[in-house]
């Protein structure tokens, strides 16, 4: 049994009643002998309870603490102005006031679990039972429309708090943050830290469990394993990348040469006034998904351009067909691990562009995948041999160009802090807005940072971050203008000195 906590300085021992008397030895003060008393009531604080059992009776005396407790918290709040309240002062006086209101506030889908009432600031265009409706079940459905368990609603209404204490406690200047706010602000950098370790640790697990799925589908079917040969290594794909910037003369360097209207690679992406925006993906076919702008953001999938509104454009609509958009296939693999790793490569290699009016995907390096087949992959041969088709798969690594790039508007990101691309126009003239990556760091293990850092070197100067190159000229010139003035300044010193010299000699 836990121990029992004291009772509050202001608990008045005389509202209990009881036919017990404390234990007393005769030789204590009067003090004491008050204290003595005053705790034997505190625990048994529901005073007489009859000819209940031992088990309800305990019961009792702890909600009848409880009870006290919540008094005390409510007394407490009320002295507190009313419009500077925080949301647990308003729920710790709810308890007393309205308890009924107060539990039935609390109770989950299933009325099993409880829920607390929702920040003020919430959702403050909601009112009346459609807020609590949407309070209530605030992980929403499914996506196939049928409900989410109690628990669900319960994490995403507590998730909901969390984040709104947590902005509070930031938004204060660092001198006026309380005990409570310090807590909210280590507690979140805790929980980010351990959700990392989770995360790490499930997606290792389900690579895994993906990966002796390949396996052992291609040890059933050796006539697939078309990887018998080493795969790329980090440095092989960041050769094949380095020599589509310059390539013009190769069947794909052709092909990149012809739609970019006679120029390479280079001079398109690394030209200050560069009108064209390109994406770089991977796929099972060269269909319509070179034409798609997805990819992993955040842990779900969404659209880097989407109309103003937000909404996805369909390739149905005009607007999506006057973005005119065009792809080439940069590379044809036998495994899906040796396309990937060619994606990943030319991702991190242009990671420094700008997302909006040079590149349109969000996270670099994160294609690179080291299975030979996807499940999914493994699912398509089987389909294809069964209809009697040719079951060998191929996967390309391909860019996709967006034409007349006119950045419209900008924005400080909030995740970042640096001035990016919110809306721009391209194609015909269709009007985009631009989503940022909410995880911009670049994610890649150490063998691509070695092969990355030696292409770069190997592509040159020109190929560095425009925005970093422009900084550097600045300086240099800068300098050089720094230079040229203390030159001018020493010439006007000799000067001075050979005609004191002259003066001297007359």
């Amino acid at each position: 049994m836990p121990p029992i906590s004291s009772p509050p300085d202001d608990w008045d021992p005389a509202t209990v009643t009881l036919l017990l008397p404390p234990p007393l030895s005769g030789s204590e003060t009067e003090t004491e002998r008050i204290k003595i008393i005053k705790l034997h009531k505190w625990k048994y604080a529901a005073g007489d309870t009859g000819d209940k059992t031992e088990r309800r009776a305990t019961r009792a005396h702890e909600y009848a603490r409880k009870r006290v407790w919540d008094i005390v918290m409510a007394n407490r709040a009320r002295v507190i102005d009313k419009d500077k309240q925080t949301d647990e002062q308003k729920v710790d006086i709810q308890k007393v006031d309205n308890w009924w209101a107060y539990r039935q506030s609390r109770i989950g889908t299933s009325r099993g679990s409880s829920m607390i009432p929702p920040p003020t600031k919430w959702r403050p265009e909601l009112a009346g039972e459609t807020r609590t409706e949407k309070w209530r079940y605030a992980a929403g459905p499914n996506n196939d429309g049928s409900a989410k368990k109690t628990q669900n609603h319960n994490d995403a209404r507590k998730s909901i708090i969390r984040k709104f204490r947590l902005t509070e406690a930031k938004r204060k200047d660092p001198c006026d943050r309380t005990t409570e706010d310090l807590k909210v602000i280590a507690a979140e950098v805790t929980r980010k830290a351990n959700k990392s370790k989770r995360d790490k640790a499930r997606d290792m697990k389900r690579l895994k469990a993906q990966q002796d799925v390949c396996t052992k589908y291609l040890e059933n079917h050796p006539e697939l394993l078309v990887a018998t040969d080493t795969p790329l290594t980090e440095e092989d794909a960041f050769d094949i990348a380095l020599k589509l910037f310059d390539d013009k003369e190769s069947e794909y360097g052709k092909k990149i040469f012809n739609v970019l209207g006679s120029k390479t690679l280079r001079q398109v992406l690394y030209d200050v006034n560069s009108s064209t925006s390109i994406y770089i993906g991977a796929g099972r076919g060269f269909g319509d998904e070179s034409y798609r702008f997805l990819v992993h953001n955040g842990g779900r999938c969404t659209t880097v351009l989407t109309r103003e509104d937000g909404t996805n454009f369909k390739s149905k609509d005009q607007d999506y067909k006057n973005l005119k958009l065009e792809s080439v296939e940069v590379g044809h693999f036998s495994s899906w691990s040796d396309c990937t790793a060619v994606e990943a490569a030319l991702q991190l290699i242009l990671d420094d562009l700008e997302i909006g009016s040079q590149r349109l995907w969000l996270q670099s390096g994160i294609g690179r995948d080291q299975r030979q087949l996807r499940v999914r992959d493994a699912k398509r041969i089987e389909k294809l041999k069964a209809d009697g088709e040719d079951g060998n798969l191929t996967f390309v690594c391909f860019i996709t160009i967006l034409r007349n790039v006119e950045v419209l508007s900008r924005y400080t990101d909030t995740v970042t802090g640096k001035d990016v691309v919110e809306s721009i126009k391209a194609g015909s003239g269709t009007v985009c807005r631009v989503h940022q990556p909410k995880r911009p760091k670049p994610r890649s293990d150490p063998a691509q940072k070695a092969a990355l850092e030696a292409t770069r070197l190997k592509l040159g100067f020109n190929c560095i971050d425009i925005n970093h190159k422009r900084k550097l000229d600045d300086f240099l010139s800068a300098e050089s203008e720094d230079q040229e003035s203390s030159e001018c300044s020493m010439s006007e010193d000799e000067q001075g000195s050979a005609e004191s010299e002259n003066e001297s000699d007359e």
